[in-house]
């Protein structure tokens, strides 16, 4: 596997990020995690160590949070291994209902991204993050409450670096304007555009080794992953994009 650094960053990781969006039992409320959900993580892990792979791609609300916490639970299994990855992590996306009577939305407050950090750091049962991405833009965001939540999470080294996702250049230039460290990532569905250097995360859905939108029905394989690659994951992202894939991950790539 090829190993790239991410800009702005002392980060090497795999051209090929593992996203975990299909872990845990997809997006219903009421699913109970059984010893087949840690089995699934369990040889999600044995794959990316087989291909190479050191990149995760989490998000706080995938599987609801069960798919951190099954991620957490393989991880608590073989604890030599967290030093050697790099787990990235997303929020800013609410649930209707939470709390109670409130819509599905967007939340970068500053308080929502402090307790959010916390709770997906004790899914994973790990101490720190390596990248916090903001998920998909809130269009009614404060710049002061990101960049204060930003340097207390990195402060506390709970958050090595932050980026964002689907975000456009002049959302990234907006929110960049009242940062001191610079944004490291930018993950968009398919896309290849830049800002001023950030690296695009492109991701897509992978069933069955080739890119297809029913992500989540199957479990990671090492034949999977080597069948998108040779089926056009290469063309798909030509250059050294780290991409994220799904089957039932989801995975990225850095160009």
């Amino acid at each position: 596997m090829e190993m790239i650094k991410i800009p702005h960053t002392d980060l090497e990781v795999s051209r090929l990020a593992l996203g975990c969006m299909g872990l845990g039992g997809g997006w219903e409320a009421d699913v109970q995690l059984t010893k087949d959900h840690e089995r699934q993580a369990r040889e999600f892990l044995d794959t990316a160590e087989e291909i190479g792979a050191n990149f995760f791609d989490h998000a706080n609300i995938y599987g609801r949070g069960r798919a951190e916490e099954i991620f957490g639970r393989a991880l608590k299994e073989r604890p030599s291994l967290r030093d050697k990855i790099v787990i990235q992590s997303k929020c800013g996306i609410r649930w209707a209902n939470d709390p109670p009577g409130t819509p599905q939305r967007f939340d970068f407050s500053r308080e929502h991204i402090l307790e959010s950090v916390d709770a997906i750091l004790a899914r994973l049962g790990t101490d720190r993050l390596e990248i916090l991405l903001l998920h998909r833009p809130d269009p009614l965001w404060e710049g002061e409450e990101i960049a204060e939540a930003f340097q207390k999470l990195r402060l506390s080294g709970k958050v090595r670096y932050f980026g964002v996702s689907n975000q456009n250049r002049f959302q990234m230039e907006y929110l960049q304007s009242f940062l001191t460290e610079p944004l490291v990532a930018n993950q968009v569905e398919m896309e290849s555009g830049r800002f001023s250097g950030v690296k695009p995360l492109s991701w897509l859905a992978l069933e069955g080794g080739s890119p297809d939108t029913s992500a989540g029905r199957c479990s990671p394989t090492p034949r999977r992953v080597r069948g998108f690659l040779s089926a056009g994951g290469d063309a798909l992202h030509a250059g050294s994009i780290p991409s994220v894939v799904s089957s039932p991950f989801a995975c990225s790539r850095l160009d």
